[in-house]
């Protein structure tokens, strides 16, 4: 039975420090929680503070850039007017051009096409004469 009292003893002094170190570390959490908190509220104040100061301070900033932003608009409007304006006559030759060009191609084409037939032409007649050439020959040839 003495090995059941020290280890009740053993285990009853261990729960109660370990309890008496919960306490302790509770109380001194408390206390670092009274001791932070000025300091804590002191960053929020100072944050605050700041958030309010950059929003004085950027409200004229972004006042300004909207203006150049209003103007940037009107500019970039008007360029683009004057660039329509401009690439009219140029669209315009360009489609000329290229109409051209479509022109001339089919012309090009139909010329080449007509060359090919008649060179196909002459070919096909030359060959029946050299052919024809080559019968006589032969036929020649066969009588003597």
């Amino acid at each position: 039975m003495g090995i059941g009292k020290f280890f009740t003893d053993l285990f009853g002094k261990a729960k109660e420090t370990a309890e008496d170190f919960a306490v302790q570390a509770e109380a001194g959490f408390d206390k670092i929680k009274e001791s932070t908190a000025p300091m804590f509220d002191k960053a929020e104040d100072f944050a605050k503070e700041t958030i309010e100061k950059v929003k004085e301070n950027s409200s004229p900033i972004i006042a300004q850039a909207e203006g150049y932003f209003e103007k940037a608009e009107e500019v970039l409007i008007d360029t683009f007017e004057i660039i329509k304006e401009n690439a009219a006559p140029v669209i315009e030759k360009v489609e000329s051009f290229v109409d051209q060009a479509k022109t001339d191609i089919v012309a090009a084409f139909d010329n080449i096409s007509g060359k090919s037939k008649e060179i196909a032409e002459d070919t096909i007649s030359n060959s029946e004469e050299i052919v024809e050439n080559i019968n006589e020959k032969t036929n020649g040839t066969e009588e003597a």
